[in-house]
């Protein structure tokens, strides 16, 4: 059992949940940026 590893994961696994929501955002301040 590594505990670096399964964090590690866990991490992904909410930044992947996140990443859909805050995807939109950062596209959205990427196109007001431009």
């Amino acid at each position: 059992f590594d505990e670096a590893g399964s964090m590690e994961k866990e991490e992904v696994r909410r930044l992947k949940e996140n990443g859909e929501k805050s995807g939109v955002i950062i596209e959205i301040l990427g196109r007001k940026t431009m």
